[in-house]
């Protein structure tokens, strides 16, 4: 997920500073598809280095210094332009495929494990996803376009989650058979895979 960008987003629609700015994104994003703190940081920190951002005042409360943010003309056109860009599906290529597809049996048990585990902590973001507050309680009618982008995006997040547990327990069945047999009947490969 690109961070930077959506911050860049935000301090173009008003300036902030680094807490306020996790916290407008937090509440654009939802709580599931929550970015720690840090990362927000780090994204300030990358697009003042870019020129993006430029400090547009500090302000004190006690010890504590707040540092606002302002987009630059160029930080602003960078950010059109990003927005600008046609959407593309990203490509799977992700670590796990890429270690399954160079296994060898000696790395079955390893492997297996591993798939135990992703399971697991599939079901429990799952859980986390589906024990949301109902909808109702949130939305006004008619639904402004932010909370319907961040809606849209949970929903779709959980169907992400649910396409990876599938293909976590498929890989499971496949990887047991691997351990046991050494191998995989030609029917339980394509009862997998289909």
């Amino acid at each position: 997920m690109p961070v930077k960008h959506a911050v860049m987003g935000l301090i173009v629609e008003r300036p902030g500073y680094g807490y306020d700015l996790h916290n407008r994104l937090s509440h654009r994003l939802g709580p599931r598809l929550a970015v720690p703190e840090a990362t927000v940081h780090s994204s300030i920190k990358s697009l003042r280095g870019s020129g993006h951002i430029e400090v547009v005042r500090r302000s004190f409360r006690g010890e504590q210094a707040a540092i606002w943010y302002g987009a630059t003309e160029g930080g602003r056109d960078w950010y059109a332009d990003w927005l600008d860009e046609p959407v593309v599906r990203e490509p799977v290529r992700r670590e796990v495929y890429l270690k399954f597809a160079m296994i060898d049996a000696t790395r079955v048990p390893r492997l297996l494990e591993q798939f135990r585990r992703l399971e697991l902590e599939c079901l429990a973001a799952i859980a986390a996803h589906t024990r949301a507050r109902p909808l109702a309680d949130e939305l006004s009618d008619p639904v402004t376009l932010q909370m319907a982008a961040r809606l849209l995006n949970e929903s779709g997040a959980l169907d992400h989650l649910n396409a990876d547990l599938m293909f976590v327990k498929r890989t499971l069945g496949v990887l047991r058979w691997a351990e046991a047999e050494g191998s995989v009947p030609r029917d339980k490969l394509l009862e997998a895979v289909s």
